[in-house]
């Protein structure tokens, strides 16, 4: 029973500090295909920083430019990584970045 207290304390812990960790973008990849009336389907990857770490993570979720309007990220943009999504894993979802 204790060994699962520690351990569950220690998951929540790594998890609290990485949803804590404010990141930097440093680069945005973009692949975008012609979509008709919805304008252009976007997939992003992201080139993120925080202090000497640098993550590259997937953004699972493409949008449609006709819907995202001017709410793309952009180089220099300070973001934070919420929900279940953690840049070690390689994958976020688009709705756990929020920008600042």
């Amino acid at each position: 029973m204790n060994a699962f207290l520690v351990l569950a304390a220690a998951t929540t812990s790594s998890f609290i500090s990485a949803q804590d960790t404010t990141y930097t973008v440093i680069e945005v990849k973009r692949t975008a295909h012609f979509a008709g009336k919805l304008g252009h389907r976007v997939q992003e990857a992201l080139v993120i920083e925080s202090g000497t770490k640098r993550y590259e993570v997937r953004v699972v979720g493409a949008y449609h430019t006709l819907h995202m309007g001017s709410k793309r990220l952009k180089q220099g943009d300070k973001v934070r990584i919420g929900g279940r999504s953690n840049p070690l894993d390689g994958r976020i979802q688009r709705e756990d970045i929020r920008a600042f």
